[in-house]
């Protein structure tokens, strides 16, 4: 499968229970959101890249900043039927695969992206995600899968969790092919997204050790000096 079928898909909304309007909130001088965004166009074309949120009022603002801003897609569906976002801008784009980001993450490493989208070049894999096995951060966290299997799974998968959290029934079917990825763990426990204030201030505690930490490019090695650093404080 080459990389020109293959869309980056970020879900994101204003209204999240803990943290509302969070995906606009200033995050070590910009917008959550654009920290998310910009290390997926770091990784494939604009063209590939869709932000997918609500038909609800609170997300007019959302959708008014990226196309302000970015040259990539938003599309609108249902606020519950997660999937069906999905399922849409599949079709709509013919993408015979998705990357499956979240717009909770600041950090997201391009590479694990790209690493996303050459899983599928596998005949034999339908899907793929370096979060099975805990070896990274929480907020690492990526996906990929062939939009063919989501939509054999659409067919025999009619549950809520399925449509709230998207790829549930492929990661729960035995028909559907997976393939994880594996390493060390390392800072397994630490929270690298934001679902809480507390997670926030943590973050944005990160890029004020080291503001170098909100470009596209992932560093490791700074990443684990400014953790110690916040740790140690």
């Amino acid at each position: 499968m080459v990389d020109k079928h293959v869309g980056v898909v970020i879900q994101a909304r204003m209204g999240s229970s803990r943290l509302p309007g969070k995906s606009l909130m200033n995050l070590g001088g910009k917008p959550l959101i654009d920290h998310v965004i910009e290390r997926c166009i770091a990784t494939v074309q604009n063209e590939k890249v869709v932000v997918v949120t609500t038909f609800l009022k609170e997300d007019d603002a959302l959708e008014t900043h990226i196309r302000e801003k970015y040259s990539i897609q938003v599309y609108r569906g249902d606020s519950f039927d997660v999937r069906s976002r999905y399922e849409a801008v599949a079709k709509e784009y013919e993408f015979e695969g998705i990357v499956r980001v979240t717009a909770d993450d600041p950090f997201k490493d391009p590479n694990h992206i790209y690493e996303a989208i050459h899983a599928l070049d596998d005949t034999h894999i339908d899907y793929f995600n370096n979060f099975e096995i805990p070896i990274f951060p929480i907020g690492l966290d990526v996906e990929s899968f062939k939009t063919e299997a989501l939509f054999q799974n659409i067919q025999l998968d009619e549950s809520d969790n399925s449509k709230e959290h998207v790829t549930y029934g492929l990661r729960q079917s035995s028909q559907v092919v997976k393939r994880y990825r594996t390493g060390v763990p390392e800072f397994t426990e630490v929270r690298l997204t934001i679902d809480t204030a507390e997670d926030f201030d943590f973050c944005s505690k990160l890029l004020e050790v080291n503001p170098e930490l909100g470009r596209t490019a992932f560093d490791w090695a700074a990443t684990r000096e400014a953790l110690e650093s916040v740790k140690n404080r």
